[in-house]
């Protein structure tokens, strides 16, 4: 299958409060996947800032082909409100753009669109990929993934993965999906003991693996970031198994 790299477009999405993902596993009926972390100890205040959920949600419009699917401009949700209610936001060529106070945006960019083989006739699937941008007193970036899935015209979406780039890193393309292997590999800041705020010493590069039907976690390492080499702190462990 194909993949459509599509350019960042500078415009934005709001996020509608960063607790709010902390909190969809509990109060936002997302199921949480059993994830695997890594073997190199975090920060007591911190943990893995890396998810792979379950979530459900289908789009009132009919699609012959997930191939018919304006990406670009397509109301896009990744959880629930409070109250339960999908959070939908219209995408324009792209992303979407809320500016705030003093100078402080939210922005969200579609990144890339991956058509997968599917291990079932009358099954499609599309993995899109997003760069959120959250610039204020604290600005911070995130990337997004939405699995995608089209059965009998119904598209909706059945997987959410979120991930922490804090900000001005870490650590190379944000969008990193093997065509041929169908994996999506990801790289998240990893605090470890004894790091401070903004100054992880440590990345976890995580590759999710493509089932015909799902992702699922595929292989953890963790390096040392920028940071944790330039404080010439001992390297971690190069490589953490998945069982």
């Amino acid at each position: 299958m194909s993949a459509q790299r599509l350019p960042c477009w500078s415009l934005v999405l709001f996020r509608f409060l960063t607790i709010v993902c902390a909190l969809w596993p509990v109060s936002l009926q997302v199921s949480s996947l059993l994830a695997q972390t890594s073997q190199v100890p975090y920060d007591s205040d911190a943990g893995p800032s890396f998810h792979l959920r379950t979530y459900s949600y289908v789009y009132p419009n009919g699609y012959q082909s997930i191939h018919d699917v304006d990406f670009e401009n397509l109301k896009v949700t990744f959880g629930n409100d409070e109250n339960g209610r999908p959070m939908l936001t219209q995408l324009r060529k792209g992303g979407w753009r809320v500016d705030g106070p003093f100078g402080s945006y939210n922005s969200i960019c579609l990144q890339g669109v991956h058509f997968l083989d599917s291990a079932e006739t009358g099954r499609q699937y599309a993995l899109t990929v997003f760069e959120e941008d959250d610039m204020g007193a604290h600005s911070t970036t995130y990337g997004l993934a939405e699995l995608f899935e089209l059965t009998d015209k119904h598209l909706r979406v059945s997987q959410l993965i979120d991930w922490d780039l804090d900000y001005g890193g870490p650590y190379g393309p944000l969008d990193d999906f093997d065509e041929m292997a169908k994996t999506l590999t990801i790289r998240t800041l990893h605090y470890r003991p004894g790091d401070y705020y903004r100054r992880a010493s440590a990345v976890d590069v995580v590759t999710y693996g493509w089932d015909g039907r799902v992702f699922s976690e595929a292989a953890i390492r963790t390096e040392l970031s920028d940071y944790g080499k330039e404080k010439r702190k001992a390297p971690p462990p190069k490589r953490t198994p998945v069982p």
